[in-house]
């Protein structure tokens, strides 16, 4: 017991150190296992505190993570949405509604029997109505377009309704009912109103002698307005 502690006394001395120097070679593998995790991890919390950062939020919960990833999805589903409805605009409305330049010609079935195309018509002022029983405006102009034609027929100006996404029985019933007279005829899978690009009703075109588009009224036109428009398509005629 003498010679042990002479053995570490005469270390120390022969090295002139005041205190002790612990020598990793002679600790067991456990404690310098134990030592160097103790170490990692006492300079692990330095760094952080060093950062600003606690141990104890170094790692977020799992409910904020859950909550930031259903957040990601509802905004990934909500711009697919809305991709989806601008990719669906552009192939149902196409480059949208016709305001100048030819009209797309077409041949309507008519109510009475028989059709009529727009190329039979070349020569004449053509008033094009896309109408629905449904619409209450389409109600409202109905007398109007009825007394045009009635004033302009022997003018040189037609007159046709587009019955538009409607039933023949409800239809057949606004025609009666408004005692219209000038022809009208469905527009089977909205064939004529998807080349004119209309986007609800009621809507009127008023195409030239020439077959051109000279005016668009989305919504009823009053009397005076359709009527300012076709006597200026008359008067340009006759010059």
């Amino acid at each position: 017991m003498t010679s042990l502690r002479r053995e570490c006394t005469g270390r120390y001395e022969h090295h002139g150190a005041a205190s002790p120097q612990t020598n990793q070679s002679s600790l067991s593998p456990v404690q310098l296992v134990t030592g160097q995790q103790m170490n990692a991890e006492m300079q692990n919390e330095t760094s952080m505190e060093t950062q600003g950062v606690r141990p104890e939020q170094e790692q977020p919960s799992s409910a904020g993570s859950r909550r930031r990833s259903a957040r990601l999805v509802v905004f990934a589903a909500a711009l697919v949405l809305v991709l989806a409805s601008l990719a669906y605009g552009a192939t149902t409305r196409g480059s949208g509604q016709l305001q100048s330049g030819p009209a797309p010609d077409f041949t309507l079935g008519l109510f009475d029997g028989g059709e009529i195309s727009l190329s039979d018509l070349r020569g004449q002022i053509v008033v094009l109505n896309f109408w629905a029983s449904w619409c209450t405006p389409c109600k409202e102009e109905a007398p109007m377009l009825e007394s045009v034609w009635q004033r302009y027929a022997g003018q040189g100006v037609a007159v046709i309704g587009v019955d538009y996404k409607d039933t023949e029985p409800a239809a057949r019933a606004f025609l009666d009912q408004f005692g219209i007279t000038y022809p009208n005829g469905p527009d089977t899978r909205s064939r004529i109103a998807g080349a004119y690009g209309v986007q609800g009703v009621p809507e009127t075109f008023v195409i030239t002698q020439q077959g051109e588009i000279a005016k668009v009224f989305v919504g009823s036109p009053t009397e005076a307005q359709l009527t300012a428009v076709l006597e200026d398509l008359l008067a340009r005629a006759e010059e």
